[in-house]
């Protein structure tokens, strides 16, 4: 008997392995996208000007307190299918990796909460810097998706996302078309910065399927904090 539940064991564990290695990279969808970064308003907080460099600079100030989160993050994703290195861009965007925090893990006396800025009509669960709320996090981003998934079932998957994004700013109703999705959002810019942060964060929150040490992917311009774009493409979050 015990032989038997150890076969059966070790032939499920084989087979979760093989449909790991078959299934798309976690990040993968996040180089389907062009993102035009930030925002003037956005790229303000730290003196910058609008772009996608503005998104990987802000990205890359905010990576030494994010890597202090990188297992949940990647756990949270990995429980919730969504690419690690966007909730870690989530983290950066709403509370600039906790450093814009309080003592009661406010922003600014506003009502939202913790490193990810849930919406108290969400009721975080968790500290404000621990898993349990960038889990709780990755849970309403996951759930978004699917309201938006079922909203506009023929957008490309990558869009669809995107589409979550927005709602975790400003709510499912301004997800309404592809082009005109950022706008209303804070910022007018909140997808488009979040993804540009993402990809630049992709080296050290997942990783990218064929992507060397230094975080360099073929077939795409890279430099080693991600996606270096040109400085052409161009929510100061109220929250952030």
């Amino acid at each position: 008997m015990q032989n038997r539940t150890a076969r059966t064991r070790e032939h499920r564990e084989a087979r979760m392995k093989e449909a790991a290695a078959h299934a798309p990279h976690p990040n993968a969808l996040l180089s389907k996208f062009l993102p035009k970064g930030a925002s003037v308003a956005t790229a303000r907080q730290d003196g910058l000007s609008a772009g996608i460099c503005a998104s990987h600079k802000l990205a890359r100030t905010d990576l030494p307190r994010l890597l202090k989160h990188q297992s949940a993050f990647e756990a949270a994703a990995l429980k919730h299918g969504l690419p690690p290195a966007l909730l870690a861009a989530l983290a950066s965007r709403e509370s600039r990796a906790g450093a814009l925090l309080d003592n009661n893990g406010l922003v600014g006396g506003g009502e939202c909460f913790g490193l990810m800025q849930l919406d108290s009509r969400y009721r975080p669960r968790g500290g404000a810097h621990s898993a349990e709320h960038i889990d709780h996090a990755a849970q309403v981003l996951a759930r978004l998706l699917g309201e938006v998934k079922a909203m506009h079932p023929g957008w490309p998957a990558e869009q669809q996302l995107r589409g979550a994004v927005v709602a975790y700013d400003s709510g499912v109703g301004h997800v309404r078309t592809i082009r005109d999705m950022d706008r209303g959002t804070t910022g007018d810019d909140y997808s488009n910065d979040v993804w540009a942060r993402a990809q630049a964060l992709v080296p050290h929150f997942g990783g990218m399927e064929g992507a060397s040490a230094n975080g360099e992917v073929p077939g795409t311009s890279l430099e080693p904090m991600g996606f270096a774009l040109p400085r052409s493409h161009s929510r100061v979050t109220g929250r952030a």
